[in-house]
């Protein structure tokens, strides 16, 4: 196979939309990895209508790398990927026998990021040929392995797998560089110009594991209860579900708000804002109560924008960020009090996770 190498990265992965922390990351990593003098390429789903994106040589329709049609799907990749010196994969522990075959056909230099500590129940769920091409690759010596935290770091090491030590912890987090001008919609402004403290919380999607909700709906629709009992109309809750499409699980979230005395008191962004920096400047505090993280894009941004963080204490979380006993509701509350009380603080982005990934493709080119 002809293999020019005409291009430095190729991520693999997509843009948005669709909107999500890995996502939002890959778009990040690329803009900023073009302003600093790098030919990255990516991919897009059939919903992006970027002209810019849709027209770029550096950027294709998404792989869609199933492993069932392996044999279908392979020429596409091999021919989309041949250009590239570097190919960066965000699927995690998946696509193993894909990756695979780019070291072997290709003789790509391979870099992997594990976006998530939840690798023991994927691991235990995914098929056996999967598992097979990734205790192939685990040790191989192009292959660059990073987790997104300590916690999926320790999680990787657990498998029974021979993973090429050192696993890089870097969190996918990288400031927002473009300039952020699509205004907030009339109503969610309206919202936050008619309280007086606000509270963001966001949830991905309706993700389950070990039988326990990801992303804490309950918990943070019992937060908001105390809030309001104390604050009353002051006390503004705007969530932000980035998935539109689960309008069953959507409806039976209004119920469960309904429940809770809370529904209409709710501002419901339900789909992406293109213009989060407008509303962490109008947030007091962001909550996460999840049940398990990986390193979430959506803390270090908001701590990026000066906003108070409370999270749970499943994983470690970034500095500064006010941490509560998971399951403590009380103590959730009374962490979230003392942040509405401290404030927001100056804006400080920070590049240090990038400048790491930077040196790493540096040294692989």
């Amino acid at each position: 196979m002809n293999n020019k190498n005409l291009y430095d990265i190729k991520e693999l992965g997509f843009i948005p939309p669709i909107y999500g922390g890995v996502s939002v990351s890959i778009a990040r990593l690329i803009d900023k990895l073009t302003s600093d003098g790098f030919i990255v390429g990516g991919f897009y789903t059939k919903d992006n209508n970027d002209i810019k994106v849709l027209e770029s040589s550096l950027f294709d329709l998404e792989l869609n790398m199933s492993t069932k049609r392996f044999l279908f799907r392979l020429p596409r990749c091999l021919k989309v990927l041949a250009p590239y010196k570097i190919l960066h994969s965000h699927y995690s522990l998946g696509c193993m026998i894909y990756l695979w075959s780019f070291l072997h056909f290709l003789h790509k230099k391979i870099v992997i990021t594990v976006h998530n500590s939840m690798v023991q129940s994927y691991y235990s769920n995914c098929g056996l040929i999967n598992r097979f091409f990734l205790k192939k690759i685990a040790n191989h010596k192009d292959v660059t392995w990073i987790a997104v935290s300590e916690q999926a770091k320790e999680k990787m090491l657990s498998l029974p797998v021979s993973f090429n030590l050192p696993i890089h912890v870097i969190p996918a987090y990288i400031p927002n560089t473009r300039i952020d001008s699509e205004p907030l919609s009339e109503t969610l402004s309206r919202y936050l110009h008619n309280h007086q403290k606000v509270i963001t919380f966001y949830g991905h999607s309706f993700m389950i594991h070990n039988g326990n909700d990801v992303y804490g709906f309950r918990d943070a629709f019992t937060l908001f209860q105390s809030l309001t009992k104390r604050y009353e109309a002051q006390m503004g809750f705007v969530l932000c579900l980035s998935d539109s499409n689960e309008k069953k699980k959507i409806a039976d979230l209004h119920l469960l708000a309904k429940s809770f005395g809370i529904d209409e008191l709710i501002f419901w962004q339900i789909g992406a804002i293109n213009n989060m920096n407008a509303l962490w400047a109008h947030t007091d505090v962001y909550i996460r109560p999840t049940s398990t993280d990986g390193d979430s894009v959506a803390i270090r941004e908001a701590l990026d924008m000066g906003v108070q963080v409370v999270a749970s204490d499943v994983c470690m979380r970034p500095q500064r960020s006010i941490t509560y006993e998971y399951g403590n509701n009380d103590d959730f509350l009374r962490k979230v009090l003392f942040a509405l009380e401290e404030g927001h603080i100056q804006p400080s982005p920070d590049y240090s996770n990038y400048d790491k990934i930077k040196a790493i493709y540096t040294k692989l080119l």
